[in-house]
């Protein structure tokens, strides 16, 4: 959809951090389509910029923080590595950049966050607590509330959690796990198959520029408006192959088996993890794509 801005007739002037990770890519693609936004992309390495972009290369993502955004969208963080480089960059790096942003009157600051925050749930809702379990979700966590604490009457700042994303060019176990479907042709079921909140890459787009132009802060979640189950994602992979993919019924047995020998995998198959509908953004601007219409070209 085509939004006018609402800066009084000037472009709204987003910059984005770390624009050559493949989300940012996406997100970038996307406003490239639109009017009214004028985009800025900040990035560690080289990157060919898109209709209406201005590209720069820098070495600290703290400097160089032009004045007059209206928005700044952080795609930086450290989802593998040790202990200290999840603080670093979860945490230090980020809060950094919040002051930067803050130092040069930016109006919002945006960060992608995870649900790692909550560690191993199955249903994320007002009440859950916060108890993530390794080392990235505990990095995220602290990285979040020390972004809040940044919060004041010029800068609002917007913590978006986000489910698993997915998307055509996406890394991550939904996209690894279609291809690895679309390849070999099977695909064990369960009788009943659990259902979890995902997010396609242009819903995340759709999202943040519903953030942008709103006067949210905090923490908000963002999520495609239908559940995922490995039902639909065959049934996507199917139409997309034009070919039948095998799916067996995963005995029970054997799904024990694999919570026991690889807990975290199977989970991520199987388990469950749905965001109570209630928490969710509501895009009026910018209404998410179903996602049917996200399956068939996500990969």
């Amino acid at each position: 959809m085509i939004q006018e801005s609402r800066q009084g007739g000037r472009p709204t002037r987003v910059l984005i951090l770390g624009g050559t990770s493949n989300a940012a890519r996406n997100v970038r693609e996307f406003l490239s389509r639109q009017t009214g936004y004028e985009v800025i992309v900040h990035t560690r390495k080289p990157s060919i910029a898109l209709r209406g972009e201005m590209v720069t290369q820098v070495q600290d993502y703290r400097e160089k923080i032009p004045d007059d955004l209206d928005a700044v969208i952080s795609f930086i963080g450290c989802v593998h590595g040790s202990a200290e480089m999840h603080q670093h960059v979860n945490v230090d790096l980020q809060t950094g950049i919040a002051r930067a942003v803050k130092a040069a009157k930016a109006r919002c600051l945006i960060n992608i966050s995870t649900l790692a925050v909550y560690g191993d749930v199955e249903r994320i809702d007002s009440s859950t607590p916060e108890r993530p379990v390794a080392a990235y979700g505990e990095s995220k966590l602290e990285g979040d509330r020390q972004l809040l604490l940044e919060v004041d009457d010029a800068l609002r700042v917007v913590v978006l959690r986000v489910p698993a994303l997915y998307g055509d060019g996406m890394p991550g176990k939904i996209s690894t796990l279609a291809r690895l479907i679309g390849k070999v042709g099977i695909m064990p079921v369960l009788r009943v198959s659990g259902m979890r909140s995902t997010l396609h890459v242009e819903n995340l787009a759709r999202t943040l520029c519903e953030l942008v132009d709103s006067d949210l802060d905090g923490i908000q979640f963002g999520s495609d408006p239908d559940l995922f189950s490995i039902d639909q994602l065959v049934e996507a992979i199917e139409k997309r192959k034009s070919r039948r993919v095998w799916t067996p019924l995963l005995p029970p047995a054997v799904l024990r088996l694999m919570y026991r020998a690889m807990p975290a995998i199977t989970r991520s198959l199987y388990g469950e993890s749905v965001i109570d509908p209630a928490l969710l953004l509501k895009s009026e601007n910018y209404p998410p794509l179903p996602l049917a219409a996200c399956l068939e070209r996500a990969f």
